[in-house]
């Protein structure tokens, strides 16, 4: 193969020989994913390459990569990068996962790329604010980092799943105007107040477990939501969730309730999980005629008598407070 011995990689360059290709030039698309591979040097001459895939290797440098203006998907997770400067130059790059790697600093991005989908979860990222800039951005995980501030992000125009679980996140997150945002993960911070500031009608899934939230009075402006998740929370009251109709996914374990009234009228449910709370009763329940699967695990005050009622109920899984016991 013309310009093979361009590639310093030994493990590179088996990956690249499979290919039987004549000429790197050629080359538009490279799985080299779990390769052992260490050095990208001599990759600048796969010229027309678009998509590649460089996950689980031990890569440090990704200079070479910059020079790849043909880019349209990069692939770099669970690799050894803690630089990531070399992108500045792949503006119209759109799809680039670089989770699990050891980044602190993101400032290469600017409002002049051009990146859609873009997944940084596992690194060490504190700041995030330029990423906002980024309008044509549609897919962003930022899950697992050390981010304390996402308000840059609450007139985005863009954004459609967001993912910022497992932060440092406290206090009230504003949304101003998400208006194509459709999913929302923010669990596993320390949030108390989610905010909406207007009606949010696109927003399907809402995941705000393993936070400090009370009041969900948020839920006014999210009226279209067939999923909900705010398990491990200090809940008030879930009046606000019946309001719910489209439902078909709802989490509420451990967050204090002693009730489930207004849970009857989400006639979409098909998940429902409201374990280790203070549950007396689950009889209203048995309205429920698409429900699948219901999990009521440590709500010991449940009579037998609305247990065996449920199991008629409930089309696939039913489990009982005790159902660990069984």
């Amino acid at each position: 193969m013309d310009g093979l011995q361009k590639i310093k990689d030994n493990n590179l360059k088996k990956v690249v020989a499979q290919t039987q290709t004549e000429d790197l030039g050629t080359i538009t698309e490279l799985d080299a994913r779990d390769k052992q591979i260490e050095n990208l040097e001599g990759i600048q001459y796969l010229s027309n390459l678009r998509k590649i895939n460089l996950g689980r290797n031990k890569i440090k440098d990704i200079a070479p990569i910059a020079e790849l203006s043909n880019l349209t998907g990069v692939f770099l997770e669970r690799n050894s990068i803690q630089d990531i400067s070399a992108l500045k130059k792949l503006k119209t790059l759109p799809a680039l996962n670089l989770s699990n790697n050891n980044l602190s600093n993101i400032d290469c991005f600017t409002d002049q790329h051009k990146i859609t989908w873009l997944n940084l979860s596992n690194n060490a990222i504190r700041k995030v604010a330029n990423l906002a800039y980024c309008k044509f951005l549609t897919t962003l995980n930022l899950s697992g980092n050390l981010i304390e501030e996402i308000n840059e992000f609450k007139a985005h125009r863009k954004l459609r799943h967001f993912i910022v679980a497992d932060n440092n996140i406290k206090g009230t997150i504003k949304i101003q105007s998400m208006q194509r945002l459709r999913s929302l993960d923010s669990s596993k911070n320390r949030i108390s107040e989610l905010q909406f500031e207007e009606l949010h009608s696109n927003l399907e899934s809402l995941d705000v477990s393993t936070n400090l939230i009370s009041e969900l009075q948020f839920l006014d402006r999210t009226p279209n939501l067939t999923s909900f998740i705010a398990s491990d929370n200090p809940l008030n009251t879930i009046s606000k969730v019946a309001q719910l109709n489209q439902l078909r996914i709802l989490y509420l374990w451990h967050t204090g309730i002693k009730t489930v009234e207004g849970i009857e009228n989400l006639k979409n449910l098909e998940e429902l999980g409201i374990a280790d709370n203070d549950i007396e009763s689950i009889s209203k329940l048995k309205d429920l005629k698409n429900l699948k699967l219901l999990l009521t695990g440590g709500n010991h005050k449940i009579s037998n008598k609305e247990i065996e009622v449920l199991k008629t109920v409930v089309e696939e899984d039913f489990r009982s407070p005790n159902w660990k016991e069984l």
